[in-house]
C-alpha cells in the first residue's frame, strides 16, 4: 500500500489508470466486499494525502 501511495504522489495519470484497472479486475472477478472495501480505503488514503500535500487542484462547480 505504501508503494502505491508513493507512486501516486509522483504520477497522477499512472495512479489513476492503475486504480481503474484494479477496480475493473475486482469487479470482473466478483471479489468479496472486503476486497472492495480495501480498495476503497486505499483510494481514499491516496486522495486524502494528495489533498493534504496540495498535489491536485480541486475545483468546485456551482449548479444554477
Amino acid at each position: 500500500m505504501i508503494d502505491e501511495l508513493l507512486d501516486s504522489l509522483v504520477s497522477t495519470s499512472r495512479a489513476t489508470s492503475r486504480a481503474a484497472a484494479e477496480l475493473d479486475e475486482l469487479c470482473r472477478a466478483r471479489r468479496t466486499r472486503t476486497d472492495l472495501a480495501q480498495f476503497q480505503d486505499k483510494e481514499l488514503l491516496r486522495i486524502g494525502v494528495r489533498d493534504i500535500l496540495n498535489k491536485d487542484v480541486i475545483q468546485s462547480r456551482r449548479r444554477n
